[in-house]
């Protein structure tokens, strides 16, 4: 990997030992000039962020350009809103029955008609939540002056 281990500034046991016997790159008596131990250090830091930093900013780059990020931000916050809802119905379902309570069929209607419509409402509010955000995390990504309007 290099990093800190060649160089020179940091570890000066990665000095090649043809410089310590009197020996540069350039043949002189005095061991390495400033101009190639400056030279050593700027290919290590390019080198070290070529390897570390270019893989992540392509990451970056690819997630602020896809257009199917946003879609799946939303697509994820509406699974999760059903999968809590469900939840929820199974946990009101086992409570009932625990208490020995059973809904009459009207009781039951209402109660399904009151949960599809806050787990509607819930669905879209979490979704434009997600477009919102993942929106505004792209843009700042990209590094857009564009502000967004608050919400």
């Amino acid at each position: 990997m290099g990093g800190l281990t060649n160089n020179l500034w940091w570890n000066p046991d990665a000095i090649p030992q043809n410089w310590v016997k009197g020996r540069n790159k350039g043949g002189g008596p005095t061991g390495p000039s400033a101009n190639d131990i400056f030279a050593s250090v700027t290919r290590d830091q390019w080198a070290n962020y070529v390897q570390t930093f270019i893989p992540i900013e392509n990451k970056l780059i690819a997630y602020a350009t896809d257009p199917n990020v946003v879609s799946n931000a939303m697509a994820d916050a509406g699974t999760g809103i059903d999968q809590a809802f469900a939840a929820q119905q199974g946990a009101t379902d086992r409570r009932l029955k625990g208490l020995g309570v059973q809904l009459s069929p009207d009781e039951q209607a209402a109660q399904t008609r009151s949960a599809g419509l806050t787990q509607g409402l819930s669905k879209v509010q979490a979704e434009n939540t997600a477009r919102d955000l993942t929106v505004q995390r792209q843009q700042s990504i990209l590094g857009s002056p564009v502000p967004q309007g608050a919400s």
